[in-house]
C-alpha cells in the first residue's frame, strides 16, 4: 500500500513540474506562423509568457463588486415581480367591479319591485364574485409580502 502511495505522489509531483515548465514555441513554416508546445526546429526558442496574477486585494474587490451586482439584480427582479403582482391586483379589482356592475344591472332588469330590505342585501351572485376576488387578492397580497420580506 505504501509503495503505491509513494509512486502516486511521485507521479503527481512530476506532472506538476512538467505543467509548470511548459513552454510555448513560435514556428514559421511555409510563411505560416504557428505556436506549439514542441520545438519545430533546432533553433526554436521558447516565447516568454507573461502571466498576470492579481493581488489578493484586487481579487477581494472584484468579488465584492460581483456580489453587489448580483444582489442588485436579485433586488430588481423582486421589485419587478412585486410590480407585476400589484398590476394583477388592480386588474382583478377592475374585473370584480365590472362583474358586480353587470350582476347589479341584471338583477335590476329581472326585478321590477324590491323592498328596502331586499335592496340592501347583496345578491348571491355579487357575494360569490366578491368572495372569489377577495380570496385572489389575499393570495396576491401574501405573495407581495413574501417578496418584500425576502428583500
Amino acid at each position: 500500500m505504501s509503495r503505491v502511495l509513494i509512486i502516486s505522489l511521485g507521479c503527481l509531483v512530476a506532472a506538476t513540474t512538467l505543467v509548470a515548465r511548459a513552454d510555448v514555441y513560435q514556428c514559421t513554416r511555409n510563411g505560416q506562423v504557428t505556436f506549439s508546445d514542441i520545438p519545430c526546429s533546432s533553433d526554436a526558442k521558447p516565447l516568454p509568457l507573461n502571466i498576470y496574477t492579481p493581488s489578493p486585494e484586487e481579487v477581494e474587490r472584484a468579488t465584492r463588486q460581483t456580489r453587489e451586482i448580483e444582489e442588485n439584480l436579485a433586488s430588481g427582479q423582486k421589485q419587478r415581480q412585486i410590480d407585476a403582482l400589484r398590476a394583477e391586483m388592480e386588474t382583478k379589482k377592475q374585473q370584480m367591479s365590472r362583474e358586480i356592475a353587470g350582476d347589479n344591472n341584471e338583477q335590476r332588469a329581472t326585478t321590477t319591485e324590491t323592498s328596502d330590505l331586499e335592496g340592501s342585501v347583496r345578491s348571491p351572485g355579487v357575494q360569490r364574485v366578491t368572495r372569489q376576488y377577495q380570496n385572489e387578492m389575499e393570495a396576491l397580497n401574501k405573495k407581495i409580502n413574501t417578496l418584500q420580506q425576502s428583500k
